[in-house]
């Protein structure tokens, strides 16, 4: 049986889990829906949909959809910054990690399209969160 625990927001009981979701799906989701569809398409509605949920699933797990898009940021931005920290240390000579940085932004741009568009506010929709990007940062530490 699901614990039941106090909604500190709404004032109501609820469980504390709530069968086949989770954070994770929810986000596997919401990116699925980013890569297929764009960003444009993305909402609570769609994803509840996607699961095969009610539209209350994910408010159960994230207090909005901005709150989604930080997440799938984040998450886009750790799998960019792995890949150049990557292409940072293939080399010593910082000409070629130069060359290695430019390659791994362009792939994952290329494959990511949708994604990386998030990530950097191409398109018009506004950033969430407004802090320098860590996959930047390595690039002015290789400038450095």
């Amino acid at each position: 049986m699901a614990e039941i625990q106090q909604d500190k927001v709404h004032g109501t009981a609820r469980s504390k889990t709530r069968p086949g979701l989770s954070k994770q799906t929810i986000l596997d989701a919401a990116m699925k829906i980013v890569r297929e569809e764009g960003v444009e398409h993305l909402s609570m509605r769609r994803i509840a949909s996607q699961l095969g949920c009610s539209v209350a699933g994910p408010y159960f797990y994230f207090e909005n959809q901005d709150e989604i898009i930080r997440a799938l940021i984040s998450e886009g931005e750790a799998w960019l910054t792995a890949d150049l920290r990557k292409a940072q240390a293939s080399s010593q000579d910082v000409y070629d990690q130069l060359r290695a940085i430019a390659q791994t932004y362009w792939t994952f741009a290329s494959n990511h399209r949708e994604l990386h568009k998030l990530i950097f506010n191409v398109g018009g929709h506004r950033k969430v969160f407004a802090v320098i990007s860590s996959s930047y940062r390595v690039y002015m530490e290789t400038l450095r």
